[in-house]
């Protein structure tokens, strides 16, 4: 994972990685090297004088590099009293005196580092994380919402519990109540602006900050954002702003206020990007041909490119309608059917179509169509229109369908045109002419008819056979209706027998969960408790027996299998219960379990959990097979990974889609070992499809990564 780089003054490029170390990446040729490899390295600066500065996490000392552009650049480790706070420094920038400033990422600190006498001489808590110097020598420091001060003043500024100089500090914070204060606390980068105003990168959007007025101007999803948790921000030749965040890569025009996003479609390396992983090239590599390139490190590595070789997509794409609903039937169903008088006659396909007739009870129809632009299919919008019903184009964004219901007879013209990922319309689009057939009683025929009829009262014969001809319509009408209702109704009570009897199986089945729980826990529980009690007297009494003479191992043995097995059973117990079928209590049990586990390896556990994980009520299968896959994870992490961290990352989705994310940063294994690892992975992955779910392994070098992934 990529959290840092600097370009030195040599143009290399130094990034800072979480397991990697630190790498020197030259542009010009591609050619990467590591230095300190697998070491925590959060941050990467390099100063005035050419000098490379980063921090060590795990070996806790500040590390610097002196001949960066040389064949072997000289490291030196300073070790430092590090406590918490200056163990995960992640920022770091340097002052127009030369002093070095740094900054933690727990508890806000910044600390003033002298490189001359290698000592800290200041410590400033609850400033913030990220770090930037101004035009006017100014530092800003950035969470807890925005610090700005002299470092001239550093000597001057006490704390005693709290700022005790606050006149020599400017504050900026999220105001509730102010549309025009920061848009939140949380800032993961500054950048001054050619004009003096400062961009703010904030975990809600893109802030402009014009310091005449005090006022912030906020830029978020909904003016075009891909997403509002912005990482970095970079300027190119042309008055773009290049953002990266959560959701992709976007180019913003100052200008006119407009945003042009990128995705893995379009070359990214990932959706996700990193906190100050971010760098314009000034010196354009070893041999100065790449100025003005822009690197943006993600979580699958970084993107390198010149802003002026973006272009956008020209195509206007093709647009065909893929298939129609008659009475909510598709017509693959229903082609055959159709008579020799309507222009449908013979067509199989839906896109050779040009025209449809349809009775006047064949008057509800649903259209799906498609852009044949395949750049990147997701960004692709429609617009639709029925002329004749709809009065303007209807746009639909990314959905493509169009319903209407109850079309009265007529003629009409169905129009579907779309756009391509970059904007560009194909205005033209696709069409298809429609008629609904009037009935007999509405067509001009049937109006003659009643005309005649009233000249020819006269004649009886006439108007009785026309009248019996009416009531045998009528009535055959009638039969129809009574024998599809009398039909519907059968259906409607065969279905609602068969959720009857789903519903009786489903309470069975919970009874019987609950009684095999309490039989286990009433039945074994008490036993195994009994068996735990004597198997300690008994490795006591050994104990005491033994001394003097080695002991026995057996009694602990014994003790421990004994504490194996009741904590197999607690959770034997757990997964059959019904009251813990909800998706909360899983995450729950989990983080115990993992957090219990990992801790006896002595592996330290990253848990992420959403905040509003919703209350799901889960099958019980469900959750016992994605808590026993979960499971056979953290064993083999244990067992097999020589890992010193693991992570588990659990999200529910809108659509109920659970996620589970389990990572390491072990030595990783070649997933086609199955001598090895193949009947523990088959076994995995045949548990969650079994469930309907979809089982993603990875693995490298740099560590494993599981995804679990089910609908729930």
């Amino acid at each position: 994972m990529l959290w840092g780089m600097a370009e030195d003054s040599s143009g290399y490029v130094w990034i800072a990685s979480i397991g990697g170390g630190i790498n020197r990446f030259n542009p010009s040729t591609g050619e990467i090297r590591s230095f300190l490899e697998k070491q925590i390295i959060r941050a990467v600066f390099c100063d005035k004088s050419g000098i490379v500065w980063a921090a060590d996490e795990e070996k806790s000392s500040i590390i610097r590099i002196e001949k960066p552009d040389s064949e072997q650049p000289v490291i030196h480790l300073i070790t430092v009293p590090m406590t918490s706070r200056l163990k995960t420094i992640i920022s770091i920038a340097q002052d127009r005196f030369g002093a070095l400033w740094l900054a933690n990422l727990y508890d806000n600190c910044i600390f003033r580092f002298d490189p001359t006498t290698q000592k800290f001489t200041h410590t400033f808590p609850n400033l913030g994380t990220t770090l930037q110097v101004d035009s006017k020598g100014r530092i800003w420091a950035g969470d807890e919402g925005i610090t700005v001060f002299d470092p001239a003043d550093a000597d001057r500024i006490r704390f005693s519990g709290k700022d005790s100089t606050p006149h020599l500090f400017t504050r900026f914070r999220h105001d509730a109540n102010n549309p025009n204060s920061l848009a939140d606390n949380t800032i993961k980068h500054f950048h001054e602006d050619t004009d003096g105003t400062m961009w703010i990168a904030t975990i809600r959007g893109l802030d402009h900050f014009d310091p005449a007025t005090k006022r912030f101007t906020h830029y978020n999803e909904s003016n075009g954002m891909p997403n509002s948790y912005v990482y970095g921000i970079l300027p190119d030749d042309n008055g773009n702003l290049w953002i990266s965040t959560n959701r992709g890569l976007s180019r913003f025009n100052k200008a006119d206020k407009t945003w042009r996003n990128y995705s893995p479609y379009d070359g990214l390396q990932s959706y996700e990007f990193d906190r100050s992983s971010f760098v314009r090239l000034r010196k354009g590599g070893t041999d100065g041909r790449m100025k003005g390139w822009m690197l943006f490190g993600g979580v699958n590595g970084f993107n390198i490119f010149h802003p002026d070789s973006v272009r956008d997509n020209p195509e206007k794409p093709p647009v065909a309608i893929t298939n129609i609903l008659i009475n909510e039937k598709p017509y693959s169903d229903l082609w055959r059917g159709f008579g020799d008088n309507t222009p449908q006659h013979g067509i199989a396909e839906v896109s050779e179509l040009t025209a449809l007739n349809l009775a006047w009870t064949d008057n509800t129809l649903a259209f799906e169509f498609a852009a044949l632009e395949f750049t990147d299919p997701e960004k692709n919008q429609y617009a639709y229109m029925m002329e004749g019903i709809d009065k303007s184009w209807v746009q639909a964004g990314t959905l493509r369908t169009a319903r209407y219901a109850g079309l009265p007879p007529g003629d009409y013209l169905f129009r579907v045109r779309a756009c391509n990922n970059d904007g560009v319309w194909n205005e033209v689009g696709t069409s298809l002419r429609v008629r609904i057939v009037p009935p007999f009683w509405r067509t001009a025929w049937f109006y003659a008819l009643v005309l005649v009829g009233g000249i020819g009262l006269v004649v009886g014969t006439t108007r009785m056979i026309s009248r019996q001809k009416f009531k045998r319509e009528l009535a055959l009408q009638k039969e129809r209706l009574e024998a599809a209702r009398l039909l519907e109704t059968k259906r409607l009570e065969q279905e609602l027998a068969l959720q009857r009897e789903r519903l009786e199986k489903e309470i069975a089945l919970e009874k019987e969960r609950g009684r095999i729980s309490q039989d286990l826990h009433d039945e074994l529980g008490p036993g195994m408790t009994k068996i735990l009690l004597l198997s300690s007297i008994a490795a006591q009494s050994s104990e005491t027996d033994s001394e003097g003479e080695g002991g026995s191992e057996a009694p602990n043995e014994l003790t421990r299998a004994a504490q194996e097995v009741m904590k197999a059973m607690a959770g034997v117990v757990w997964l059959t219960k019904p009251e813990n079928d909800t998706l909360a209590n899983l995450a729950a049990y989990i983080r115990e379990y993992a957090d219990d586990y990992l801790d006896r390896a002595g592996i330290r556990l990253e848990w992420s959990v959403a905040s509003d994980m919703p209350e799901i009520i889960m099958a019980g299968g469900v959750r016992r097979s994605v808590f026993l896959v979960v499971k056979e994870c953290l064993n083999n992490v244990v067992k097999h990974s020589g890992a010193s961290m693991a992570g588990i990352a659990i999200e529910c989705a809108a659509d109920r889609t659970l996620r589970v994310v389990l990572t390491d940063n072990g030595r990783g294994f070649d997933p086609s070992n199955t001598r090895r690892f193949g009947n523990g992975m088959n076994n995995m992955q045949r548990r969650i499809e079994e469930i309907g779910g979809k089982f993603t392994l990875a693995s490298s070098d740099a560590g494993t990564r599981v995804e679990i992934v089910v609908a729930v």
